[in-house]
């Protein structure tokens, strides 16, 4: 009995064909909606503290929640230690599953829902268009694809031994050490993120204040000659609805139209330091008074020596600045914009921890879903539970991969295959890590050998191809040969390793 008392996986079984897809389909949709709520609340995390944070550590943490809860329920159920030995093929079939899932199918789904031009050659060609557009992330993917090959050499302290003497005696110490290395790599990786977040956040100012002013620059030399005019201009410009105030939105798409693109942060930054009533709108003397900051440490250097902008009307003159084909913004970080941080923490908080909760209630019925559709159909509950567990339990990091590489930007394009990587090293530490606890206390073997092949197969390509720092869509096709060959090299393991 888990933690409701729902239906067991006999009394399913006895319910018939039909009902057993309805439980499954159920429980499945269950997990599915709990796993939004993780990824809703992870996008509100994301626009407080940005991607590093987010996409290494929060989402892979939580992602890996359903997956550990379920690994943990299939061992700790009563019965013999065969009955047991057995029923743990549900947790190993969600490992493995969910592992090699998350580490191609939300890869591609960057890479597609990411991609953009990496060079200025058009090509009319679908073939060139394959090598031609992609996404670039941030350097810090290097380290994530490192660690998770390392991660992964908690498996061979396990599968070593498992292979030479086939003994749940003999593979007591090697399931403690490892026990000691993955809980060890874990509390690293976690402090790794969080410390990482800190120098990624410097280089990132570094980088948008040098991108500001030379923007600025730009600007200083096109109204230099005529402030108020030029100005006067821009407000009216900014001012989309004509209400004589700037919105947050009106405000972010007027500084896109003159070719400086800004999150939420810098926008909510913007209005803090200028908004001197508080009303969270920006008159037409708090513009000014922007304006005239930023352009004071750039007039007198940079514009030394100018021609006056062409004479004649004021809206064909300062035409230049502003770039009327530059499409609004339609992103769902708009609607963030009105939020301050501490409303969408709180949000985020209540999403994660119902997001979470509900997985972790949810998961041990899912358990004896899969096993009695195992019993009706005569197909391994091993096999249902790789699909369908990580499809359903997963749904976060596949759907705010999919969210996040939708905007097309180098961060958010990071976020996603962060993600990737993420949830594999959460995987090989939190997840196998309750496993070798479920070893190493209840006296089980180490038997899943295909497994472990087929998992350290792919963990080994995809660390391999993530040392780099742009991805083209035609990756997308190694990426997704190589799910398919992992199940292909699992499914004939099983069979040379009898464990079907």
């Amino acid at each position: 009995m888990g933690i409701l008392p729902l239906a067991e996986a006999e009394q399913i079984a006895d319910l018939g064909f039909c009902t057993v897809l309805f439980f499954l389909f159920g429980y499945g949709y269950i997990l599915f909606k709990g796993a939004d709520l993780i990824g809703e609340g992870s996008d509100k995390l994301f626009q407080v503290y940005g991607p590093g944070i987010v996409g290494g550590l929060v989402i892979p943490i939580l992602g890996a929640v359903p997956d550990a809860a379920i690994i943990a329920f299939s061992g700790l159920r009563a019965g013999t230690t065969e009955q047991i030995q057995k029923g743990c093929d549900v947790g190993i079939g969600a490992l493995a599953g969910s592992t090699i899932m998350l580490l191609t199918v939300p890869f591609c789904c960057t890479i597609l829902f990411g991609q953009v031009p990496l060079t200025r050659k058009r090509t009319t060609t679908m073939m060139g268009r394959f090598r031609k557009m992609g996404i670039n992330v941030n350097r810090t993917i290097l380290f994530s694809a490192r660690f998770m090959m390392i991660t992964a050499l908690s498996f061979v302290i396990i599968f070593v031994p498992a292979i030479m003497y086939n003994d749940a005696g003999k593979e007591h110490i090697p399931a403690l050490i490892g026990i000691i290395s993955c809980f060890s790599m874990f509390a690293y990786y976690n402090y790794y993120c969080l410390t990482d977040v800190a120098s990624l956040e410097i280089q990132h100012e570094k980088e948008k204040k040098a991108e500001f002013d030379f923007w600025m620059k730009s600007v200083a030399r096109n109204i230099r000659f005529n402030h108020t005019e030029a100005l006067g201009y821009l407000f009216h410009k900014f001012d989309a609805d004509e209400s004589g105030k700037i919105t947050k939105k009106e405000l972010k798409d007027g500084l896109a139209a003159m070719g400086m693109k800004s999150d939420r942060r810098e926008i909510l930054e913007i209005m803090a330091t200028f908004d001197d009533n508080g009303d969270g709108l920006l008159d037409q003397q708090e513009f000014t008074a922007a304006f005239e900051t930023w352009l004071h440490s750039h007039t007198e250097t940079e514009c030394t020596g100018l021609l006056p902008p062409s004479q004649g009307d004021g809206e064909s003159s300062y035409d230049h600045v502003w770039n009327s084909q530059e499409p609004k913004s339609e992103d769902d970080d708009d609607n963030y914009l009105n939020e301050d941080d501490t409303s969408l923490v709180k949000d985020s908080a209540f999403q994660l921890t119902l997001g979470t909760l509900v997985v972790v209630l949810f998961s041990d019925p899912m358990i004896d879903a899969i096993q009695a559709f195992g019993l009706v159909t005569g197909i391994p509950a091993f096999f249902v539970s790789f699909v369908v567990v990580p499809m359903a339990s997963n749904a976060a990091e596949l759907i705010s991969a999919c969210q996040f590489a939708s905007k097309k930007t180098v961060d958010t394009a990071t976020v996603g295959i962060a993600t990737c990587y993420g949830a594999a090293c959460m995987n090989n530490t939190l997840c196998l890590g309750v496993f070798f606890i479920l070893i190493y206390s209840r006296g089980l073997k180490w038997t899943f050998f295909a497994e472990t092949i087929g998992l350290l197969t792919c963990i080994s390509l995809l660390g391999i191809l993530g040392q780099r720092t742009q991805f083209k869509v035609i990756d997308c096709f190694v990426i997704g040969g190589t799910y398919f060959g992992s199940i292909i090299i699992i499914a004939v393991g099983r069979v040379l390793f009898n464990e079907s």
